[in-house]
């Protein structure tokens, strides 16, 4: 049994529709899910909870998927790589640089991952801070 994380976009109702039946599905396979809807800036609501993002930990999670665009993406990407747990982003973004999977195609590729018969790729992260420029 392994638990799969989903980050959902909040404006998104093909998003969030696909999270619940999502969900639903890995729910028969035997499998737990734990979804979280992004709120007001940084904040994500989990089990009718709301949280600041950074409090929120993946400890216990076997994969992780945001579902919106590259900026839920990009947010899942902290708390999935302090956790040591691989994404997947399901695009419902405009432009998806960062994002080629579409949502069509989530659950054959979620059995194919929890199967672990998909190639993880590696990628870097910076991390960039600005100070007074005096």
């Amino acid at each position: 049994m392994a638990t799969v994380a989903i980050l959902v976009h909040p404006s998104r109702a093909d998003a969030q529709e696909l999270a619940a039946s999502t969900a639903g599905w890995l729910h028969g396979l035997g499998h737990r899910t734990r979804l979280l809807f992004l709120g007001k800036p940084n904040r994500v609501v989990e089990d009718g909870v709301e949280l600041d993002l950074g409090d929120v930990s993946l400890a216990g999670v076997d994969l992780a998927a945001s579902l919106g665009g590259d900026g839920t993406f990009l947010r899942l990407a902290p708390l999935a790589t302090a956790a040591g747990v691989p994404m997947i982003g399901v695009n419902f973004g405009r432009l998806g640089y960062l994002l080629e999977l579409q949502p069509a195609r989530l659950h054959e590729v979620l059995e194919r991952a929890l199967a672990g018969t998909v190639t993880l790729l590696e990628r870097s992260a910076l991390t960039v801070s600005i100070g007074d420029a005096a």
